[in-house]
């Protein structure tokens, strides 16, 4: 076989390429992460209005979901 005969080189990655690697591998996970984050704050606001729960006091009743949510995940 043709195949057979033919000599593979490693391939081999620089210090900067690997480095760019991982950090683009962090700044992703990280995105992902705050993503994660905002959905689980989304959702326990959801279930705490469904139960009446949250927005008990009325200036908490003016506020939008997002204020609301960026004012849980700094608590």
């Amino acid at each position: 076989m043709a195949g057979e005969d033919e000599v593979q080189l490693p391939s081999y990655v620089t210090q900067e390429q690997l480095q760019k690697l991982v950090q683009d591998f962090n700044d992703q996970l990280n995105e992902n992460m705050v993503a994660a984050e905002k959905n689980m704050v989304a959702e326990v606001v959801k279930a705490l209005r469904a139960q009446g729960v949250a927005g008990s006091h009325e200036e908490e009743l003016d506020v939008t979901d997002e204020v609301y949510i960026a004012r849980l995940q700094r608590e």
